[in-house]
């Protein structure tokens, strides 16, 4: 958790009021009370927003890494086996694998993972025995193993690293080791992340440093290159099925009446709108891996 420090000064009623994230001082807020001290409630209030403000400035500063144009990404190896998300695999032939976090609206944070080679009833037993794990559920099983979701407390390794403004793109972790990537704003402090998380694990190493430019796109040039990365085919399909409805609430066209309109079978309709949905997701979340157009 974020924490603020607060020293009153008696007798005049000074407070100062620390904004801090984690272990970083974000700054000092000098307030003055009058003659009086501040009691013990008030430096606890105002401790509190310290806190609030410490958080609310750390996610704006994740937000500039995350749609900036600048940003530094690192990338580790960690020998350490008592890294939390690796315990899904320890032991095992197993492979765990951020998929995705998501930071909601209340402050919670919700984890999407992938463990391949262990047993689903293990994998979920393990995350109800973790403290910083709540509402663990399985979602599906996909090709590259199962994808489960959960809640994450403040005191998880995910929540550390967001903590001090860095962002995981990637984590993947096995029996004997794990590799884990983050993005930070360039204007965030590197440098007291680096330390923090050198020294809280064993066997951590900085393997390589990269400096991320992000070029900014016109909406032309977004559409431009979303088409590039489609066939004539998944377009025309994409199409007719926005034209016709298919992406309404209430839908007004179904699957199969998209494949009526085309002449094509339903399940082509299907993996084309699916092709199509990956592909604008990947240009909006970041991602630069792309299927096989012909598929």
């Amino acid at each position: 958790m974020a924490r603020a420090g607060a020293q009153a000064r008696p007798p005049s009623g000074y407070l100062d009021t620390a904004r801090v994230q984690r272990d970083a001082v974000r700054g000092v807020e000098p307030l003055r009370g009058g003659p009086r001290r501040f009691d013990e409630l008030e430096v606890e209030v105002l401790g509190e927003l310290g806190r609030t403000i410490g958080f609310a400035i750390n996610a704006l500063e994740r937000r500039k890494a995350l749609v900036g144009d600048q940003a530094v990404e690192l990338e580790f190896r960690i020998d350490d086996p008592s890294v939390p998300p690796a315990t899904h695999v320890a032991d095992t032939e197993g492979r765990f694998s951020l998929d995705v976090l998501v930071e909601q609206g209340d402050g919670t944070i919700r984890s999407f993972f992938v463990v391949d080679g262990v047993d689903p009833d293990t994998v979920l037993s393990q995350a109800t025995q973790m403290p910083y794990i709540s509402d663990a559920n399985l979602l599906a099983e996909r090709d590259d193993g199962y994808l489960y979701e959960a809640t994450l407390e403040d005191e998880s390794f995910f929540a550390t690293l967001l903590g001090y403004g860095a962002h995981p793109t990637a984590f993947t972790a096995t029996n004997d080791r794990a590799t884990l990537t983050v993005e930070l704003p360039r204007t965030g402090d590197i440098r007291a992340f680096l330390e923090m998380f050198l020294q809280a694990y064993d066997g951590v190493e900085l393997v390589a440093r990269r400096e991320l430019d992000r070029p900014i796109q016109t909406e032309s040039e977004f559409r431009a290159l979303y088409r590039e990365r489609l066939t004539d085919r998944q377009e025309e399909v994409l199409r007719t099925a926005f034209v016709a409805g298919f992406f309404d609430w209430p839908r007004r066209a179904t699957g199969r009446e998209v494949a009526e309109i085309l002449d094509v079978s339903q399940p082509t309709v299907n993996r084309h709108i699916r092709k199509g949905e990956h592909e604008l997701f990947s240009l909006v979340f970041g991602s630069d891996e792309t299927d096989d157009p012909d598929a």
